[in-house]
């Protein structure tokens, strides 16, 4: 989904660059350090 969103908005970023930013992403989220993510974790402002 995030590749295709890409697509769209003409943005040329490479897989590995995509799943860099998605994995950082989850590992900013996951405040507890569990390597898992719950709904209150991506609402809290990190």
């Amino acid at each position: 989904m995030v590749l295709a969103l890409l697509i769209e908005s003409d943005l040329a970023l490479t897989e590995d660059v995509v799943e860099t930013i998605v994995d950082k992403t989850f590992t900013d989220i996951d405040s507890e350090g569990d390597g898992r993510t719950n709904m209150h974790q991506m609402a809290a402002d990190n």
